[in-house]
């Protein structure tokens, strides 16, 4: 009974795995900038610490020398829709999927580009610009379409 179930557990690990992203789509700037920016992480833990503002659309201020922020994507709309950075700080990102769809979190210019299948949770690391401004970020997916994009402030 324990080797049946432990066969079991194996196969949905493998199912899983498999339907996670084929690789063969992306460019290899994207696989370059997935695997240098981001970690996977899982679960809710990662929100124990004060959850999501989801609620907000004004901005959500990442602090120091290097900061990190959480940022959800539900409805076609990311949760805090600007993100207020720091020139040159170490930045993380602990980007949630709380929608139906499946949703992505894009910075062109920095060469970021992770995707979140529903219900999941990714980890983004990245510098900010140098240079004071503003940044859009975006879903590759639903940019056109539904004009999903945010705004990281340098400041």
């Amino acid at each position: 009974m324990r080797l049946t179930k432990g066969i079991v557990v194996l196969v949905a690990v493998a199912v899983t795995l498999a339907a996670c992203g084929n690789d063969s789509k992306k460019t290899s700037a994207e696989k370059t900038a997935t695997t240098l920016a981001t970690t996977s992480t899982s679960g809710t833990s990662a929100y124990s610490s004060g959850g999501y503002n989801t609620g907000a659309t004004t901005g959500t201020t990442v602090g120091g020398t290097s900061g990190s922020t959480n940022l959800e994507a539900v409805d076609f709309k990311f949760q805090p829709a600007t993100l207020n950075v720091k020139p040159g700080e170490a930045v993380t990102v602990t980007f949630k999927d709380g929608g139906s769809a499946p949703h992505n979190f894009s910075i062109t210019s920095l060469n970021v580009s992770q995707d979140a299948e529903p219900g999941g949770t990714k980890t983004v690391r990245f510098t900010a610009p140098t240079a004071s401004g503003d940044v859009e970020f975006f879903c590759r997916f639903h940019k056109a379409s539904q004009n999903m994009t945010g705004t990281l402030h340098v400041a």
